[in-house]
C-alpha cells in the first residue's frame, strides 16, 4: 500500500515542474510580450495489468506446494491470526487515518514561508467547513459507503490472502 500512494506521490510531483513552467512562462508573457516558449508535457507511460503481475511473478515466483500436513497446521494458525474481517477493518482504519490526516493538513505543511508573504494555517477540512457546512457530515457518509465497499472487498480477496500466508 506505501509503494502505490508514494508512486501517486511522486506521479503528481513528476507534474509540477511542468506546471510551474507553464505559470512561469505565461506570467513572463504577461508582463513582458515575450514569446511563450512552449512547454511540452510529457505523457506518463501506459501499464499493462498483465505486465506488472508478470513483474510481480518474477520477483515473488510459485513455490511449491507444503507437504499436505504442514500446509494444515499453517492454515490453521493463519486462521488464528487472520480471522474474518481482518483485512477489511485494517483497511478501514488505515483509510480512515489517511483521510484524517490529509484533511487536516495545511499549505504550511508543504510551503516554505517567503518574505512577507504569510502561509495560510487553514487545514484543507476547515476551508472545506468553512464553504460547505454539511460537509462533515458528506465525509462520515462517504467514510461509511466507501467502507462498506471495502468489506465486499476484503471479503472476495481475504480467503486469497489466508490461503497465500499459510503456503
Amino acid at each position: 500500500m506505501r509503494l502505490i500512494m508514494a508512486t501517486a506521490a511522486l506521479a503528481l510531483l513528476a507534474g509540477t515542474p511542468t506546471l510551474a513552467a507553464a505559470a512561469t512562462a505565461k506570467s513572463k508573457h504577461a508582463a513582458t510580450k515575450a514569446p511563450v516558449t512552449k512547454v511540452t508535457v510529457k505523457k506518463a507511460p501506459d501499464f499493462d495489468p498483465a505486465q506488472m503481475m508478470a513483474i510481480f511473478d518474477k520477483i515473488f515466483p510459485a513455490q511449491p506446494d507444503p507437504a499436505p500436513a504442514r500446509l494444515v497446521l499453517a492454515k490453521t494458525s493463519v486462521n488464528g491470526l487472520f480471522p474474518d474481517g481482518t483485512y477489511a477493518r485494517m483497511m478501514d482504519g488505515m483509510l480512515h487515518g489517511l483521510a484524517d490526516r490529509v484533511m487536516n493538513m495545511s499549505e504550511a505543511d508543504f510551503v516554505k514561508p517567503t518574505g512577507n508573504k504569510p502561509v495560510d494555517t487553514m487545514t484543507l477540512r476547515q476551508k472545506m467547513a468553512k464553504d460547505d457546512p454539511y460537509f462533515e457530515e458528506r465525509m462520515k457518509i462517504m467514510q461509511r459507503v466507501v467502507g462498506e465497499e471495502l468489506a465486499k472487498f476484503a471479503a472476495i480477496i481475504e480467503p486469497k490472502i489466508r490461503d497465500g500466508l499459510a503456503r
